[in-house]
């Protein structure tokens, strides 16, 4: 499937396929890391994120960014960049497919 394009929609069943062998990967096992992630409990817990909820998430990604910056040399700051853009990159093809399906 390399190389083609993909139907709007069919994000999910790729990512579903890729799945099991991400979250083989401890820090990609994105279901157990959310899932015991206070932060998000706590914002979804109502289901209505606020703009208070939105600021105060924004505030401890910021306080961890500066810890990681603080406590990791330039290797590891650059790997954990690439990491950061990369999965932003999937995130955002992601939703973005999801998005033109409901056209």
């Amino acid at each position: 499937m390399a190389g083609q394009w993909t139907q709007p929609g069919n994000s999910v069943s790729i990512v579903d396929k890729n799945f099991k062998t991400m979250s083989k990967i401890k820090i990609m096992d994105f279901e157990s890391i959310l899932m015991n992630n206070p932060s998000l409990m706590k914002i979804l817990e109502d289901g209505i994120v606020t703009e208070d909820e939105i600021i105060g998430q924004a505030q401890k990604v910021t306080a961890l960014a500066e810890q990681l910056e603080q406590n990791c040399t330039e290797e590891q700051l650059k790997l954990i960049r690439e990491f950061i853009a990369e999965m932003n990159a999937l995130y955002v093809a992601y939703n973005y497919n999801e998005l033109l399906s409901l056209k």
